[in-house]
């Protein structure tokens, strides 16, 4: 999907304003074309707020081509977003080394900048991705030991390719991950409340599409929906999917970053088909996702009977915290699709 004109407006603007000296160095993705523009997240002069210095990042695998430059960008447009952050920007060290005569090489130390630039918390950050989900780990520390330190994971999808490459855009994912990040640290769910709609988040649940148990009856009139269960599955999956990643209170696996995890652990051949296992909730689990949707489908006489299950992963498996079920009358992929998408948004219906 190409980047919608928001989020291009708001990356122009960090091209244009916030970190001209580092263009030298890096380019924007070239599908995002240049305006001037005026900020439209632009917050009224207060008092400034927490002074954050990035201190170190760390990059994960896939990410090589990520340069820190865009990571500075992501905390700066944070900050201007909100008066409660006030980030020290590389602008500002390059200004102090220059003031002080001090070499950058000998200047990396960063407790040279938080003591003198008035920082309250040094930020370690490390950025990771997993096919489509790029996920943030923020750990914010205050040089005085009475402070605890504030600690956050948060994740967001990669949803823009660039036109001519098919390469990720992950500009405007990093700059949700970050603010996702920064919420929970902060434990403020509200922290970014005050904005546009196309900027405004909020600290996420992780949630896995599953497979539905397919329960087919041979004494029955045959239906395609079961006869070719692979692909009906593959698609019940992936429409339940598309409708929970519109949500703004979830981040959602695609199937390609589920089974990709699931790869990583050793599980191949995990079918749509099939109620989730033990092990795989367990893999689930210890990669911290917090809510699974799952669910039968049951050919009856009177049609097939579809149930889905919203539920909590824990330790111990899955715990049901919502279902909806309701009788499909036709062997019609689009009439099953319209039912999946209906009983999603009922079990969802407090979280949307």
């Amino acid at each position: 999907m190409m980047m919608n004109k928001m989020l291009m407006l708001f990356w122009i603007h960090v091209t244009l304003g916030l970190f001209v000296v580092a263009q030298a160095q890096d380019s924007l993705p070239s599908d995002i074309q240049t305006h001037v523009i005026s900020s439209s997240f632009t917050v009224d002069t207060l008092e400034p707020g927490v002074r954050i210095i990035l201190a170190k990042v760390e990059i994960g695998d896939g990410l090589e081509d990520l340069p820190r430059w865009k990571v500075d960008a992501a905390f700066s447009i944070c900050s201007r977003m909100s008066p409660k952050i006030d980030f020290i920007t590389e602008k500002e060290r390059r200004e102090f080394r220059d003031k002080y005569l001090i070499s950058k090489e000998s200047g990396e130390d960063f407790m040279l900048y938080y003591d003198s630039l008035g920082a309250d918390y040094a930020a370690f950050l490390r950025i990771n991705k997993l096919e489509n989900i790029l996920g943030v780990n923020l750990r914010l520390k205050s040089k005085r030991d009475s402070v605890p330190v504030l600690w956050a994971q948060a994740w967001a999808e990669i949803r823009y390719k660039q036109s001519e490459d098919d390469k990720d855009v992950i500009d405007p994912t990093l700059l949700q991950g970050l603010q996702r990040a920064i919420a929970s640290a902060f434990s403020d769910s509200l922290f970014w409340h005050g904005l546009d709609s196309s900027l405004r988040v909020y600290p996420h649940k992780t949630i896995v599409v599953g497979g539905l148990k397919y329960i087919d009856d041979d004494r029955l009139k045959s239906w395609k929906l079961f006869d070719e269960e692979i692909v009906s599955s593959y698609d019940a999956a992936e429409t339940i999917y598309q409708w929970v990643r519109s949500s703004d209170k979830f981040v959602c696996y695609d199937i390609a970053s589920r089974d990709t995890l699931y790869a990583l652990n050793n599980m191949y051949g995990v079918e749509n088909y099939d109620a989730p296992t033990r092990f795989e909730l367990k893999v689930l689990h210890d990669f911290n996702v917090e809510y699974y949707i799952t669910g039968e489908f049951e050919r009856l006489p009177e049609g097939a009977k579809l149930k889905i299950y919203f539920c909590r992963i824990s330790k111990n498996g899955i715990e049901i915290i919502n279902q909806a079920e309701e009788l499909l009358e036709e062997d019609s992929t689009e009439n099953y699709r319209e039912l999946l998408r209906k009983l999603t948004k009922e079990v969802l219906r407090d979280y949307k």
